[in-house]
């Protein structure tokens, strides 16, 4: 493992880096890390007073209730912010789904599962579940099949009886609340510490039941129409493609109108593990998932302990969340990390479409009229600036200025969610053209017009 030589300086700008070789020592700066990397959302707003105070991990306070209600508006909050809390008001019934879970649901999942999937450090794994969902050998027209059959129909609702148990009761078996961080190089042969992904494994029926139980309801929101169209990322029905049409599409019309614009590409920085819990649970709330499911949801993560596992094996000693090194995230290996991001993301777009300027196109008889502005595929996303009616068009400086507006808004709105911009991933690109004095038209190239300056929510530029 290579760290910094100087352990307070920032990995990702170090130049002196100090190999480490003894199994404890790397276990101790692997914790440290990950303590740092995972406690990386506090000091934003989602984390601070008054929701810190008011608001628990599984949104079931009262001040939780006032929100989904859409009655929560105290005066210390920004307009940003505000319009985030107004925005976790309840689409739907609030607990419209069950929860709990039926064998069939179980039975679905388990068969789907690829059983190579690496889970349960209890031992309780795949091959154990799979097991009792294939069919077995002996025909039912024998006593010995009936009551292999029996035995096996028993042992797969007793499963389903454990996990239904936990959470009609908001329970949270104390197997489910050891999670391992396995610690995976991002590039081959690179050990620098901050070049390591890092993957939640969940007990196997634990994360089966936050599958199952999200899977449903961003169906359910698919099918009203709740969620912004512009995301694509982990949704069914919505091609990963389109946002990279969509982009070629508007280089096209540029082309052939020779109108300027301006696309700006974002990366949200540790996507996944940058997720404020009772935010997940509040919007999972108003997208009609059952209270208890968020509880146990937010009980397990806020009791777990996490143990490290790397080519030496799985560490005995863990992290864990307490006020002194907050732990946030629901992980990267979760069931339910790509279903809650899209309801994070779902509601960002919005408020970003709310407030930016973003781009315009019509068609030449002006039958067809088309604003875009924020598109995304997880949590890759990009906006574009225009102003495709204007004659003569805007200049460059104008163009900048106004991608800098929606860009800045859209920092603005991750640091309100607990996120922030991954500076170094994120860039602009200009389409501009020049003309010859026969008319001819050049796409510029090179830099043009000023810089475009966005502050993140960790106060860089």
């Amino acid at each position: 493992l290579l760290v910094p030589q100087d352990t307070e300086h920032d990995p990702k700008t170090c130049t002196e880096w100090v190999s480490v070789d003894l199994p404890r020592d790397i276990e101790n700066h692997l914790r440290a890390r990950n303590r740092k990397h995972f406690g990386q959302a506090e000091g934003t707003p989602p984390t601070m007073p008054p929701f810190s105070d008011h608001v628990d991990w599984a949104a079931s306070t009262r001040t939780a209730e006032l929100i989904l209600d859409g009655d929560y508006s105290p005066p210390e909050l920004d307009s940003l912010m505000q319009s985030i809390v107004d925005h976790m008001s309840a689409t739907v019934e609030l607990d419209k789904f069950p929860a709990t879970i039926t064998v069939p649901e179980w039975e679905g999942k388990i068969k789907i599962w690829d059983e190579r999937t690496t889970t349960s450090l209890s031992g309780l794994h795949l091959g154990h579940h799979k097991a009792l969902v294939r069919p077995h050998d002996l025909t039912l027209d024998t006593d010995e099949g009936k009551e292999l059959e029996n035995q096996r129909l028993a042992l797969l609702h007793g499963q389903v009886a454990l996990l239904n148990y936990a959470l009609t009761h908001g329970y949270s078996f104390d197997r489910w609340k050891v999670i391992v961080n396995v610690m995976l190089l991002k590039e081959p042969n690179n050990p620098r510490i901050h070049r390591l992904r890092v993957i939640h494994l969940y007990e196997a029926d634990f994360n089966l039941l936050l599958g199952v139980k999200w899977r449903n309801i961003i169906h359910h929101s698919l099918d009203q129409d709740s969620l912004h169209p512009s995301q694509y990322g982990g949704l069914p029905g919505r091609e990963s493609l389109i946002p990279v049409f969509i982009e070629e599409m508007q280089n096209e019309i540029a082309r052939a109108s020779r109108k300027p614009y301006i696309k700006q590409d974002f990366d949200a920085t540790s996507c996944y593990d940058r997720i404020i819990p009772w935010m997940a649970s509040m919007l999972s709330r108003s997208h009609g998932l059952h209270k208890n499911v968020c509880l146990v949801h937010a009980r397990t993560l806020q009791e777990a302990r996490y143990l490290l596992k790397t080519q030496l094996g799985v560490s005995e000693e863990f992290y864990s969340h307490c006020r002194a090194f907050p732990i946030y995230g629901t992980g990267q290996g979760s069931g339910n990390s790509p279903m809650i991001w899209c309801f994070i993301s779902s509601m960002l777009f919005t408020i970003h479409q709310e407030n930016a300027i973003g781009a315009s196109y019509t068609s030449p008889d002006r039958s067809i009229f088309l604003r875009l502005f924020m598109v995304g595929f997880v949590d890759d996303t990009y906006g574009t600036v225009n102003d495709f009616a204007r004659t003569p068009p805007p200049t460059t400086t104008e163009l900048v200025s106004m991608a800098q507006h929606d860009s800045q808004l859209w920092s603005d709105l991750l640091h309100r969610s607990g996120g922030a911009l991954e500076l170094a991933k994120s860039k602009y690109h200009t389409v501009s053209f020049l003309f010859t004095p026969s008319g001819a038209p050049l796409l510029q190239g090179g830099q043009v017009g000023p810089d475009l300056c966005v502050t993140s929510g960790d106060a860089s530029t």
